[in-house]
């Protein structure tokens, strides 16, 4: 059977929550890859091209099939923003992507001069992009969902997958975007744009950074990663209907999840009201006896 859209374009949604060894993970390949350029500046595209080069690249969407990852953000975060623990380095690091060879999107890249340091061996990406396009793209796909009331209900009753994520979201967003409201965050925006690439340009030696344009194709980061050019078109991923298709799903597999989970958790109450009914029938039984 041919495999379904929804299977082919969002194949985190069937996927059950990987575990995370109590030692953490190895590092298992080299990091030979930052890509640290905006979300909504082609970051999945880009995955999907590091992958097809045979780098196996972790984006923010890796986290929705992989929900046990989200602990260690949070607590990378909570280090980072919010000074409660230690920060990450490349030990730390290596525990939650250990065995991915590049980074993309959020939450990495709200960590990119951390990054930049751990992993001196690895090439550095930047996508830049107009920002009246950027910030059109951004505010849909990112502000809005970031806020989106249904989300937010949904998230406060789900403890297990979506509340998680969204209380990590919401750490990055008022942490490294400094924002506390829809408005704030769109006020902020093309201002931390420009204020990430300053920053991301400052920490990169320029022989470890690559300016990539939008649409320029393989050769150029083929040439950047020494890579031979392969024999497929360059991917173009996460367009607008993909999108809002991902998030219809993220709360849908949020409230089939609950539904499971309220079931499983059902069916002992259940057991244990039988056992206690029959308790108290054979009690009543045996003092009429």
């Amino acid at each position: 059977m041919a495999p379904s859209t929804r299977d082919e374009h969002h194949p985190w949604y069937a996927k059950e929550p990987q575990s995370i060894p109590a030692n953490g993970r190895q590092r298992s390949r080299p990091m030979e890859v930052l890509n640290l350029g905006m979300m909504r500046t082609g970051t999945m595209s880009m995955q999907h091209a590091l992958d097809i080069l045979g780098v196996p690249c972790y984006h923010g969407a890796v986290m929705l099939g992989r929900s046990s990852d989200i602990p260690l953000w949070t607590e990378a975060l909570d280090a980072k923003f919010y000074n409660k623990g230690t920060r990450y380095g490349r030990r730390e690091w290596d525990r939650l992507i250990g065995d991915f060879g590049a980074l993309s999107d959020v939450p990495a890249i709200c960590f990119a001069e951390d990054l930049v340091e751990a992993y001196p061996e690895a090439k550095v990406i930047l996508i830049d992009r107009e920002r009246d396009a950027w910030f059109e793209s951004f505010d849909e796909a990112v502000i809005s969902a970031c806020w989106r009331p249904s989300t937010h209900i949904i998230a406060s009753i789900d403890r297990w997958w979506l509340g998680p994520m969204r209380d990590m979201t919401m750490r990055w967003v008022r942490g490294w975007f400094k924002s506390n409201s829809k408005e704030e965050m769109r006020e902020k925006a093309i201002p931390n744009y420009e204020g990430h690439y300053a920053l991301v340009r400052k920490v990169t030696p320029p022989e470890r950074l690559l300016e990539y344009e939008l649409g320029s194709g393989w050769e150029p980061l083929c040439k950047f990663l020494g890579k031979p050019v392969p024999d497929v078109p360059f991917p173009t991923a996460n367009d607008r209907k993909r999108l809002h298709e991902m998030t219809r799903l993220i709360s849908q597999k949020s409230l089939v999840g609950m539904g499971r989970k309220l079931a499983m958790l059902a069916v002992p109450a259940a057991v244990a009201s039988l056992a206690y009914w029959i308790y108290i029938k054979t009690s009543r039984t045996s003092n009429a006896l």
